[in-house]
């Protein structure tokens, strides 16, 4: 009866380190993303645009990434503040295979700037709003959704004449 007692302890015990285990490591294996703290502002033979800049850095690639673009306009509601929300439309905002971040990679394929040619200077006139990016995307491994999220707050300090650099570097000129 104490060799059962004891056995059947030490399974649930076993049981539930291997568990924790798993679910640790699958918590590691979640697509890791990094977003620009600044805005690009740049023009080609079409005109001008705006860039975010996104980087990959798991390893592991990340399928159906989502980029969602939006002006929240702050105003004050019954009982507390809501937003309205206005999405800007992105060139693409939608890629099904982000690649993984690889120093040894010459394209820079783990580094992508997302464009639209909408005039957020224009649309962002009322010192309240604020644009915010939202990065959706799933590690191609583990199958785990994760999300990512910037604020930018002030157009004046946010937007920067010029293009990203190339590579690992949210870095303006």
């Amino acid at each position: 009866m104490q060799q059962l007692l004891l056995s059947s302890v030490t399974g649930l015990i076993s049981g539930i380190i291997s568990s924790l285990l798993f679910f640790w490591i699958m918590s590691m294996m979640r697509p890791r993303m990094e977003l620009s703290g600044e805005i690009c502002k740049d023009a080609d033979n079409i005109g001008t645009f705006y860039g975010f800049k996104i980087l990959n850095v798991s390893k592991h690639n990340v399928l159906d990434l989502k980029i969602e673009l939006i002006l929240k306009t702050p105003f004050n509601s019954n009982g507390g503040s809501n937003h309205t929300n206005e999405w800007i439309t992105l060139k693409k905002d939608h890629i099904m295979l982000f690649p993984r971040y690889n120093k040894k990679d010459k394209n820079g394929n783990y580094a992508l700037v997302v464009t639209t040619r909408d005039d957020i200077e224009s649309k962002w006139n009322n010192a309240s709003q604020f644009l915010e990016i939202r990065v959706h995307g799933k590690h191609s491994f583990s199958g785990i959704n994760k999300s990512f999220e910037k604020k930018y707050y002030t157009k004046k300090n946010c937007i920067k004449d010029g293009m990203f650099n190339f590579g690992k570097t949210f870095d303006i000129s």
